[in-house]
């Protein structure tokens, strides 16, 4: 198992009326999950409430690869539903170097 430093880029794409500081707390929660290995999770943001999933897709952008992670955010007052989705790609691979096996 891995303990020292895991690095990497988080990509973010969709819509949604959260905030700026909103958004980075679900690519929190969405890196979070990439570390523990989970597949879905419960979240309550600020006004919004509502599900981080994967189904363990790897997808590319650019010369960047990594796994992919769905957000479907609800606004706590009715609003429109909103829909993100995230590129997780880690530098590391999990052996602490910073060469990429990407």
């Amino acid at each position: 198992m891995h303990t020292g430093l895991r690095w990497g880029f988080v990509f973010l794409s969709g819509k949604s009326d959260l905030s700026e500081e909103e958004r980075l707390k679900v690519v929190r929660v969405a890196a979070d999950m990439y570390f523990r290995g989970e597949k879905e999770r419960q979240i309550s943001i600020d006004r919004y409430r509502g599900l981080v999933s994967t189904k363990n897709e790897w997808s590319a952008l650019g010369c960047f690869s990594g796994q992919v992670f769905r957000a479907e955010i609800w606004p706590e007052d009715g609003g429109e539903k909103g829909n993100l989705s995230f590129l997780i790609s880690e530098q590391t691979y999990g052996t602490g170097t910073t060469f990429s096996m990407n």
